[in-house]
């Protein structure tokens, strides 16, 4: 089962990275990222056991960082699913396959404060 989770996580980086060439600039992959497709990403994320129907976008973006299954794989996946962890996140949400963070009160006061003064 682990080198089962391991291939599928291996797999789902190297579709996120298939799209890069050697001199691929950060922005470019940001764009991949943010026009990946959701289908794609909800079966990996969701298979893999990185993330469920109830996780939250921070929880997904962490368990990128922290699996110890993302640090296994060769390098550069490795570094890619860590380095745009909380990009893969936002596409994520964006896609409707995690949900979005709770937020405390102070954080709610604070946005508020922000929206009043803007």
């Amino acid at each position: 089962m682990k080198k089962l989770r391991l291939v599928t996580i291996a797999a789902a980086t190297v579709a996120l990275a298939a799209g890069l060439t050697p001199s691929a600039s950060a922005q470019d992959f940001g764009a991949i990222i943010d026009n990946f497709d959701c289908g794609v990403l909800r079966t990996t994320v969701y298979t893999t056991g990185l993330a469920h129907e109830n996780s939250t976008r921070a929880e997904l973006a962490a368990n990128l960082r922290n699996s110890a299954a993302v640090s296994q794989l060769e390098i550069p996946l490795n570094l890619v699913a860590t380095a745009y962890s909380e990009r893969i996140a936002n596409r994520a949400l964006t896609c409707g396959i995690v949900k979005e963070d709770p937020q405390d009160f102070m954080a709610q006061l604070q946005q508020f404060s922000s929206n009043l003064s803007s």
